[in-house]
């Protein structure tokens, strides 16, 4: 019996139960068609699509491929495939699906979400717990400062394991590592901290860690996209002898101002106040924002 190896000449990719779809089906104007290109509703979905290609067609878009983030059964694959085709096999894009907002791929999806002009998360926690008495301020990409925020987090844990039980981690030793691992990894990350916080040596401080792994002490510090609109304001509000209400106002005044001024800042205000007795977190919706 002879055995021969049988070759195709032809072509083809499998795309299983979504072979059906061609396309966006967007009219000219970038609106979508109720039914068109083997797609029917999702029609802001399709539409915020066509202004990603649009984008990468004119290459205006950096990266090399897109994250399709939500929960299951919303169609992400469909729109994945939809955008392949748009786009055509010559453009280096790959539309990625992930069920999963915290997936690997995060970065992607920020990037993407950032070029579109869009808040990808409203109600995002920015502000990180590192210790007791120690918090950071994280802008940027949210992987980025995730990850920092828990190798950070982790070392101080065993830092404070070699302390007697009546001390607590100086806040300078958790600004100092994190500043470390920034400026180490420069190159790789995007990120802006503030590290804050309490302790018995020094008591209330404020480090701000830059872009590029610098640390600066200050009395105030703001960071992120919005805060290019606010320096004038928090220059003529701040003052070193405020209470807490005022103190607590006066950020909520400031934060608010950035979300009004800022295309990429907006949501919820949480503010956190840490002193010597207690650490205090409220939320400000959209009827309490001053």
């Amino acid at each position: 019996m002879k055995i021969e190896e049988v070759q195709s000449t032809v072509h083809s990719t499998r795309i299983a139960s979504h072979s059906h779809v061609k396309g966006l089906g967007l009219k000219p104007d970038g609106t979508a068609e109720p039914i068109a290109s083997g797609l029917v509703g999702q029609e802001k979905a399709r539409e915020a699509a066509g202004v990603v290609v649009d984008l990468i067609k004119s290459r205006k878009m950096a990266g090399r491929a897109l994250l399709m983030a939500g929960a299951p059964g919303t169609g992400k694959t469909a729109i994945a495939l939809a955008i392949a085709h748009e786009l055509g096999p010559k453009v280096p894009f790959c539309p990625m699906v992930g069920s999963e907002v915290y997936s690997s791929e995060v970065k992607k999806t920020e990037i993407l979400m950032e070029n579109c002009g869009y808040v990808a998360n409203r109600v995002s926690r920015k502000v990180t717990r590192l210790h007791d008495r120690i918090f950071v301020c994280r802008s940027g990409s949210a992987a980025d400062t995730q990850f920092l925020s828990s190798k950070v987090k982790y070392f101080l844990n065993a830092h404070a394991n070699d302390l007697p039980l009546d001390r607590l981690p100086k806040v300078k030793t958790a600004a100092n590592l994190m500043r470390l691992l920034a400026y180490n990894n420069k190159q790789y990350l995007t990120a802006g901290l503030i590290v804050a916080g309490w302790d018995q040596t020094e008591g209330p401080q404020v480090y701000s860690i830059p872009l590029g792994g610098t640390i600066i002490k200050q009395n105030i510090a703001t960071g992120g996209s919005g805060s290019t609109y606010i320096t004038g304001l928090v220059d003529h509000l701040y003052r070193p002898d405020m209470s807490r209400e005022e103190a607590e106002d006066f950020v909520a005044k400031a934060v608010a101002h950035a979300m009004a001024r800022d295309g990429s800042s907006g949501g919820v205000i949480r503010v956190t106040t840490v002193t010597e007795k207690d650490v205090a977190e409220k939320c400000l919706y959209a009827d309490k924002i001053p």
